[in-house]
């Protein structure tokens, strides 16, 4: 909430001056560290590497079955049980969708264009349990 907001227009009007640029200090911190994880995907050869993770279905009820895939499935989430440093299950799918969002980002702040990512609000949203 605007703690200026019971204060005067000048008070109002520098709170959201500040808030501007506080924004954009973050955006540009957060461009900076996409830049180094865009060179980190390409020069550790991240896509390959996810999609060759071991998978898990995904129960009825919404939990995560107890074994494998049989075969890796990249639209099913990367085992949790098998790679417990992963902060949630999520698929190769998904992270690749994340990173297109996020690259579109980079782009934009760098003045290059940018494509429209249909659904990027809910892929977002599913990664993050949103």
């Amino acid at each position: 909430m605007n703690p200026a907001a019971t204060q005067s227009p000048q008070s109002q009007a520098i709170y959201v001056a500040n808030t501007l640029l506080s924004m954009a200090e973050q955006l540009m911190v957060m461009h900076d560290a996409l830049r180094e994880l865009q060179m980190q995907w390409t020069d550790d050869n991240v896509a390959n590497t996810l999609a060759q993770l071991h998978t898990v279905s995904v129960n009825l009820d919404g939990s995560l079955a107890t074994v494998n895939d049989t075969n890796i499935i990249t639209t099913n989430p990367i085992n949790p049980t098998v790679y417990p440093t992963l902060t949630r299950p999520v698929s190769t799918l998904q992270l690749t969708q994340v990173k297109t969002v996020l690259d579109g980002i980079v782009a934009y702040v760098d003045g290059l264009p940018v494509t429209t990512q249909p659904g990027a609000h809910a892929i977002l949203n599913a990664v993050i349990g949103g």
